[in-house]
């Protein structure tokens, strides 16, 4: 398979909760890799390619709770369910800023 993402990417194994556009269902999954403008994830159900969702994180390290609304991209049968790649659609500047210092491995500097 031919890597499509240009950005830098961090892999991670943390929980995080997923909920559908309409605020109705939830599901626990597992991250994989995150980068400023997607993420990687694994989960037990299928997602269709163009669904809108949000997701409630917090990254290894940090107590802080982050949300993004994304945009699933990707999605494959694995071993253990389904794996899936999103971009980030919508996101406060201060969980990307959080996001970029876990990514990179330092502060992001802001002026």
């Amino acid at each position: 398979m031919r890597e499509l993402r240009v950005h830098l990417r961090r892999l991670l194994q943390s929980t995080a909760s997923i909920i559908d556009a309409q605020g109705v269902l939830w599901h626990s999954v597992q991250l994989l890799d995150i980068s400023r403008m997607g993420v990687a994830f694994s989960c037990t159900h299928e997602m269709q390619c163009g669904a809108v969702c949000q997701i409630l994180f917090c990254l290894p390290g940090q107590t802080m709770r982050n949300e993004a609304t994304l945009r699933i991209v990707h999605c494959a049968p694995s071993a253990s369910g389904y794996r899936l790649g999103a971009r980030i659609i919508e996101l406060e500047q201060q969980c990307a800023d959080r996001i970029v210092e876990f990514v990179v491995g330092e502060p992001t500097l802001r002026t």
